[in-house]
């Protein structure tokens, strides 16, 4: 992704908009990697509650088993 942008930037580089359009893509890239690290943070945060879950599920089978 970022490749293309840096090639529309090389062609828009004489126009008059491509400050414009540069700070505009640099929000976005900024807008969604954070939003991107949230998404991580929040999966990792679901996944090990799971992990835990799963685990004293788990002991509580081995336990009624024996």
């Amino acid at each position: 992704m970022t490749q293309d942008f840096t090639t529309i930037n090389k062609q828009a580089k004489g126009n008059i908009y491509y400050k414009a359009f540069n700070e505009i893509i640099k929000a976005l890239m900024d807008w969604s990697t954070a939003f991107s690290v949230m998404i991580t943070i929040t999966i990792v945060y679901v996944f090990s509650a799971l992990v835990k879950l799963f685990s004293q599920l788990i002991r509580l089978c081995r336990l009624q088993e024996n």
